[in-house]
């Protein structure tokens, strides 16, 4: 499609109809999920600590605690802040919109490949009532701005490529190059793994000639996208260096050395248990995708290839599945925000897991490990068919999307991952796929189609409902936990640094901006003293003071945050 002809199909009435319905499905949910209150949630204190400190010193800090550069994180924070006032919800709200318009530039980047507007439609919806991406676009932390900006940038690169062989005009294209590069830049300061993008991107040059015959300056000029980001990284880590004791990777680099210190087969072992791991989660992802997905993947697909195709993922399935029950491994799989039954992490004082949490019964879990196999096995078909078909098609923009797939699995499959490293999967495969449907394919020309269509949205309003009403449960808890925290701050006045309140209050609480230097040892709940506990369970030794009751929504069930005070021997 020409420009011209992407902006008319962009803004025609369709497009506005499906981008209304969209808006609405989201402040409604944004509404029963309710995400208000003035208090960190998961990792967001420690890159809030940032933007207070640049607020009110007008000096970057980075603490120990982050492994992430979180510069272009820490910037967008600072600009929410500098025009509303410093505040969590300010900067929730930042990151908010920030999701906003990476809906706005998925569904553009996805027109561009296939003029289709229900699958981009439904591409968005998948990425955006995702629970794990709908509870993390409610806080501060890195991961939605990061997909935001790696979607614009791969966007912008995969323009670049497509123009680079019917564009001859060098001083273009240098243009568009430097503009790449000002995206790759900021995506990498986001979180280093952007890298992954810049590489990518030259590969598929290098794979596809496409460099050949041009000008020497334009030659130099297109691997600026991977220079610039690497000097980058380079130059933030030396300053982190010069300026704090530790660099953020040295706990990274400790668990890498430890683990490669096991040995080859405990290493492939664990490369294994990550890869299937991955491909459950992101066959969940992709449950309300399917239906319509699936069958315009399959209709471009041979006889032969058919056939392949349903051989290879019943044999997957059925091998996965088989794993998973002789591990007596059910879903959730990762760390992190999806845990039975709920998102968090719920990180209060005396555990990390959740007690007195409702669970659903084992009999669901087990429906969505199965199914969520089921769905993983026909993705990686999908992939694996995909890759035979670029081999004959040459498309350098396919190459490049699963380039950056793979190197970015690899990462991850090597160093460990949380479940929500992988919602940056979920726009790229809908990429990928979206290069093999054709533009003329007809979503909705008969019952069936009609019929996936209505089954993909009941899936996609389940996925919504669930991430709204965990997404509500989550601050629900989180403004009774803070309101017995304050009770102990404001009303008791108790240091913090004798109050075991949990990850998020001991780090917000604990990390000294003026010397840099976080006075407490690197541990998973970052307290200092614990003379006062604040949990969801009476914990041995210490006698119950007060407690702060909440009620969940998902399962209807009474709870409560639990003020306790330890008691002398």
């Amino acid at each position: 499609m020409t420009d011209k002809t992407k902006i008319k199909t962009f803004c025609s009435a369709k497009v506005c109809l499906l981008a209304i319905t969209f808006l609405a499905i989201w402040l409604i949910l944004e509404i029963i999920g309710n995400p208000i209150g003035n208090f960190p949630l998961n990792d967001d204190w420690n890159y809030a600590r940032s933007v207070k400190i640049l607020l009110e010193e007008s000096r970057l800090a980075i603490t120990t605690w982050s492994l992430a550069a979180s510069l272009t994180h820490i910037l967008i924070g600072y600009l929410s802040c500098l025009i509303f006032g410093f505040s969590f919800e300010h900067l929730r709200f930042a990151v908010l919109i920030t999701s906003l318009i990476g809906h706005v530039v998925l569904f553009y980047w996805l027109i561009s490949i296939n003029q289709n507007k229900i699958i981009a439609f439904i591409a968005i919806c998948t990425l955006a009532f995702n629970p794990i991406y709908f509870i993390l676009a409610n806080t501060f932390m890195t991961d939605v701005p990061f997909v935001t900006l790696a979607i614009s940038t791969i966007y912008l690169l995969s323009s670049q490529l497509h123009k680079m062989g019917t564009n001859n005009n060098a001083n273009h294209f240098i243009q568009q190059t430097i503009f790449c590069t000002v995206f790759t830049t900021l995506t990498c300061l986001s979180r280093q793994i952007g890298i992954v993008i810049p590489i990518a991107y030259l590969f598929a040059l290098i794979k596809h000639r496409s460099l050949k015959g041009k000008p020497l300056r334009v030659q130099i000029i297109s691997i600026l996208p991977l220079v610039i980001p690497i000097l980058a990284i380079a130059a933030f880590q030396f300053w982190l260096a010069k300026t704090t004791f530790s660099l953020s990777y040295a706990t990274e680099t400790h668990y890498l050395m430890n683990k490669f210190s096991l040995g080859a087969g405990a290493i492939i072992l664990e490369f294994l248990t990550n890869i299937i791991r991955a491909l459950v989660y992101c066959g969940l992802f992709f449950i309300p995708a399917l239906p319509i997905l699936l069958p315009a993947f399959i209709s471009q697909l041979e006889r032969k290839q058919k056939l392949f195709f349903i051989a290879l993922s019943t044999e997957m399935t059925i091998l996965i599945s088989l794993g998973l029950i002789f591990r007596n491994s059910l879903m959730p799989l990762a760390d992190n925000v999806l845990f039975n039954f709920g998102l968090g992490p719920i990180l209060v004082g005396g555990n990390i897991l959740p007690p007195n949490w409702p669970i659903a019964p084992i009999w669901f879990w087990q429906i969505v490990t199965f199914t969520s196999t089921c769905a993983g096995t026909i993705l990686v078909s999908m992939i694996v068919l995909t890759c035979m078909s670029n081999k004959k098609q040459k498309n350098i923009s396919l190459y490049f999307y699963l380039a950056i797939l793979f190197l970015f699995l690899t990462v991850i499959f090597v160093r460990g991952f949380f479940d929500r490293y992988l919602i940056f999967v979920i726009p790229l495969l809908f990429a990928i796929f979206n290069c093999l449907i054709p533009a003329d394919y007809n979503i909705a020309n008969s019952l069936m189609k009609k019929l996936n269509i209505g089954l993909s949205i009941i899936f996609i309003l389940l996925f919504a409902s669930f991430s709204a009403f965990a997404t509500r449960d989550y601050f629900v808890f989180s403004r009774a936990r803070w309101q017995a925290l304050n009770y102990l701050t404001n009303t008791l006045k108790i240091s913090p640094e004798i109050i075991d309140g949990g990850l998020e209050f001991n780090g917000w609480h604990s990390y000294n901006a003026k010397s840099q230097k976080s006075k407490i040892v690197f541990n998973a709940s970052m307290k200092q003293g614990d003379d006062w506990l604040v949990s969801l369970d009476e914990q041995k030794g210490y006698k119950k003071i007060v407690s702060f009751p909440f009620q969940h929504s998902l399962i209807k069930r009474n709870n409560e945050v639990i003020v306790s005070k330890k008691q002398e021997k």
